[in-house]
C-alpha cells in the first residue's frame, strides 16, 4: 500500500474564472479547462515545480485552521457563446501524492458543476484525475465515468447520507485516498461512493484518454 492521504473540511485553494475557449456542455472541455488551467498555474507560478500547489495562497494565510485541503479550480467555464448560456465549474481536491513505479502522482477527485441563471449548481460528475511531472512532460490519467458512484455520492438513494451540497467539495466532505498494486482508489467516508484509475504504466490506454475520448 502506497500512502493514505484524509482531506479535512478546511478549503484553501485557487480559482480561476473566465476560460471563455473552452465548453464544458458535453463534459470534457471541462475537465480540459482544469487540467491547462493547472498547468499554467504550475508552469507561472511554480516554474515547472509541481509542489506549488502545496503552497497556494490559502494556505499561507494565518487565519487558516490546518490541516488545509488544497483545492484548484476553473469557475464560470461557458458551455457555448450563446447568451445566458449554461455555465460550469470545475472544482478539484488534492488527496495525495502516491508514488507508483518511481513516479509521483498528484491525485485529485475532480468535480464539475452546471450552473444555470437563476438556479443551483448542479453536481454533474465527479472523476478521479491524476497527473506525473517528469522533466517537464506531464502525463494525466482520468478515471472513467462513474455515474453510481456520482449518484452514491449525490445522495440519490441514500436518504440523509447523501454528501451532496451547493458546491464542492461539500463543507464535511472526506476523501480517503489509498494506493495500491498501481492502482489509486477514492472512496467518500460519508457514502462509501468509490472511484478508480489505473497509474501503473501498463494501464496508460485503459486510464488516459485522449480528450473527449471516453470522458
Amino acid at each position: 500500500m502506497v500512502g493514505i492521504g484524509r482531506i479535512a473540511a478546511i478549503a484553501a485553494g485557487v480559482g480561476l474564472a473566465g476560460c471563455a475557449a473552452s465548453g464544458c456542455a458535453s463534459g470534457p472541455a471541462g475537465y480540459a479547462a482544469w487540467r491547462q488551467a493547472l498547468e499554467r498555474y504550475v508552469v507561472e507560478e511554480g516554474e515547472g515545480d509541481p509542489a506549488v500547489l502545496r503552497h497556494l495562497p490559502g494556505l499561507r494565510d494565518p487565519q487558516t485552521l490546518r490541516p488545509a485541503r488544497v483545492t484548484f479550480g476553473v469557475l464560470d467555464v461557458p458551455a457555448s457563446r450563446r447568451l445566458l448560456a449554461p455555465r460550469c465549474d470545475v472544482q478539484g481536491v488534492l488527496l495525495g501524492i502516491p508514488e507508483v513505479e518511481g513516479r509521483h502522482w498528484y491525485c485529485f477527485v475532480v468535480a464539475q458543476q452546471h450552473c444555470r441563471a437563476w438556479t443551483p449548481p448542479e453536481l454533474a460528475d465527479v472523476r478521479l484525475v491524476a497527473f506525473a511531472l517528469d522533466d517537464g512532460v506531464w502525463t494525466w490519467r482520468t478515471s472513467a465515468r462513474a455515474e453510481a458512484a456520482v449518484e452514491v455520492y449525490r445522495g440519490v438513494g441514500a436518504g440523509d447520507a447523501g454528501a451532496w451540497h451547493v458546491g464542492f467539495p461539500g463543507p464535511a466532505d472526506v476523501f480517503a485516498l489509498e494506493a495500491a498494486g498501481g492502482v489509486a482508489t477514492v472512496r467518500h467516508e460519508g457514502t462509501g461512493a468509490t472511484w478508480r484509475l489505473e497509474l501503473a504504466s501498463d494501464g496508460q490506454a485503459r486510464s488516459s484518454p485522449p480528450d473527449g475520448a471516453g470522458l
